[in-house]
C-alpha cells in the first residue's frame, strides 16, 4: 500500500482509538457517580491506559503493536463485563467488533493474525458456554429508580457495535479507494515512463511505430509518406573527448530541435545516438515549399551550425541522414530497414549528409544524396 494509504489508516485508526478512550471516560464517570460499582470503573481505567499507549504508538506508525493493545483492551474489558453482568447486556458483542481491526494487522507472520482472529472467536464461544448456558456470572444489576437497565445497555451495546463497524467498515473502503486511485496514477506515471525516453523526453520506438500504424484510419489521397533515421556523427568521440554530460547535452539539443521543426509526435529516440522522423507531405506542403526533405535538411544545416560550449570554447557536431518515403503508408512501415540502409551508406559516404530514397506505386525506385 503506498504512502498515502497508510497514512489515511493510522488517521482513521487514531480517530477510532480516541472515540473508544472518550467511551471509556464516559462509562467511569457513569459507574462512580450513577451506579457507584468501583471495580467496574477501575477496569474502564485499566482498558483506557491499553488505548493510550495504543494512540501513542499508531503515531509512531507502529500499526501491529496499536492493533494488538486494542485486540487487548476490549477482550478485557469483554470478558470481566460479560462475567459481571451476564449474557443479556450484551458486552460479548464487543469482540465482533475486533473482526474488523483484524483486517488492518501487519503481523509479520499471517499466523499471528489468523491465531489472533480463532483465539477470540474462542473466546466468544467460551463465554457463550459459562455465562449462557452453565449460568456464570450475573452477579451485578444495572438499576435506577428501581428500573433494571438490562435491555437499556444490550441495546446500547449493539449499537455501539453496529455504529463502530459501519464506521470502520467505511474508512476502509474510502482508504482502498484512495489506494486504488493512487495506484492508478503510479501505473499512469509509470506507462508515461515508459512511453518516453527518461533523457530526451521523446517517445520511444515502439510508441512512435503504434502511432504510426493508428494513421491509416485517417488517410488522403494526395498524401506522401517519409520515414527518416538521423544518426549523429562521432558521437562516440564526443563522450570520450566531453564526457558523458556534454554528450547527453547533444543528444537533448537535437531532439529539441526534432520537435520543434517536425512535432513531437512525429520523432522519437530509435536507439543510442539514433532518432525516428516520420513525415506526412502533402501537394500543399509543396506549394509553401517546406516539404520534408527541405525540412530534414533545414535540422541538418541548423544542428551543424549549432557551438556547444566547454570551458569556454565552441565545438561543433553534425547529423546523418537516411530517409525513404512511399505513397502507401503499409510499405514505409515495411521498408523501416532501408532507411537505416540509407543512414550507413550516408555515414560511409562522408557523414554530414540526407541519403534519401522514394518508392513509388509502380515499385521503382528513386535515389538523391
Amino acid at each position: 500500500m503506498g504512502y498515502m494509504g497508510i497514512s489515511n489508516m493510522h488517521k482513521a485508526m487514531k480517530n477510532i482509538i480516541v472515540c473508544c478512550l472518550f467511551l471509556n471516560i464516559f462509562q467511569i464517570f457513569v459507574f462512580l457517580t450513577v451506579f457507584f460499582i468501583v471495580d467496574i470503573a477501575i477496569v474502564y481505567l485499566f482498558t483506557s491506559l491499553f488505548f493510550i499507549n495504543a494512540y501513542y504508538v499508531i503515531k509512531r506508525q507502529n500499526t501491529s503493536i496499536a492493533v494488538a493493545l486494542i485486540h487487548i483492551a476490549i477482550c478485557l474489558n469483554t470478558i470481566y463485563m460479560t462475567f459481571v453482568f451476564g449474557w443479556e447486556y450484551g458486552f460479548e458483542y464487543h469482540i465482533v467488533f475486533l473482526i474488523c481491526f483484524y483486517y488492518v494487522n501487519s503481523f509479520r507472520s499471517s499466523v499471528a493474525g489468523y491465531a489472533l482472529a480463532i483465539g477470540e472467536g474462542l473466546v466468544y464461544l467460551g463465554l457463550f458456554y459459562f455465562v449462557k448456558i452453565c449460568g456464570y456470572g450475573g452477579v451485578e444489576e444495572l438499576v435506577i429508580h428501581d428500573i433494571v437497565l438490562k435491555d437499556v445497555y444490550y441495546m446500547a451495546n449493539c449499537l455501539f457495535v453496529v455504529f463502530m463497524t459501519f464506521i470502520f467498515t467505511y474508512m476502509v473502503a474510502s482508504n482502498y479507494t484512495t489506494f486504488i486511485l493512487e495506484q492508478e496514477k503510479q501505473n499512469e506515471l509509470l506507462e508515461k515512463t515508459i512511453q518516453k525516453d527518461p533523457l530526451t523526453n521523446l517517445n520511444n520506438r515502439a510508441i512512435f511505430v503504434s502511432q504510426i500504424k493508428l494513421l491509416k484510419d485517417n488517410l488522403h489521397k494526395d498524401e506522401k509518406f517519409y520515414f527518416a533515421m538521423a544518426d549523429i556523427d562521432f558521437f562516440k568521440q564526443v563522450n570520450d573527448k566531453y564526457g558523458h554530460t556534454i554528450g547527453d547535452e547533444v543528444l537533448k539539443k537535437l531532439a529539441n530541435m526534432l520537435e520543434d521543426i517536425f512535432g513531437k509526435q512525429n520523432v522519437c529516440r530509435w536507439g543510442g545516438e539514433e532518432f525516428g522522423i516520420f513525415g506526412v507531405e502533402r501537394k500543399s506542403d509543396l506549394v509553401d515549399n517546406f516539404g520534408f526533405i527541405k525540412k530534414l535538411d533545414y535540422l541538418k544545416t541548423e544542428f551543424g551550425n549549432y557551438g556547444f560550449m566547454v570551458d569556454g570554447c565552441a565545438f561543433y557536431s553534425s547529423i546523418s541522414i537516411g530517409c525513404i518515403s512511399a505513397y502507401d503508408i503499409d510499405n514505409i512501415l515495411l521498408k523501416m530497414d532501408k532507411a537505416d540502409e540509407c543512414l550507413y551508406e550516408a555515414k560511409n559516404t562522408g557523414r554530414n549528409k540526407i541519403i534519401y530514397k522514394s518508392y513509388w506505386l509502380d515499385g521503382s525506385v528513386d535515389k538523391k544524396t
